[in-house]
């Protein structure tokens, strides 16, 4: 698969097999959406970063083609802010705990 040629072709060629060879693109991108919008929910940085790790093959995948498919990538940009927020406010909040 990753022999038969150089560069950009066979990474495309193998995230292709990958997700569509064993049908993982469409479960693991609902499955996504679903983390996602339960972790906006519950305002969860752990939760929002498993959800960036379950869709990066796809997104990595919609890259390799033109214009629209490939600002994905925004949904994973997306995440990232929102988890860095989240990850700071839990911080902020857990020092001004007295216990």
């Amino acid at each position: 698969m990753l022999t038969k040629m150089g560069g950009i072709a066979n990474m495309e060629e193998f995230l292709s097999n990958i997700l569509f060879s064993i049908n993982l693109f469409y479960p693991l991108l609902f499955l996504s959406i679903g983390i996602f919008v339960y972790s906006v929910v519950k305002r969860s940085w752990l939760l929002l970063l498993a959800s960036s790790f379950i869709i990066l093959p796809n997104v990595l995948y919609l890259t390799y083609f033109p214009f629209p498919l490939n600002l994905a990538v925004l949904y994973v940009v997306i995440q990232l802010i929102l988890l860095i927020s989240f990850y700071l406010k839990s911080k902020k909040g857990k020092g001004m705990e007295i216990n």
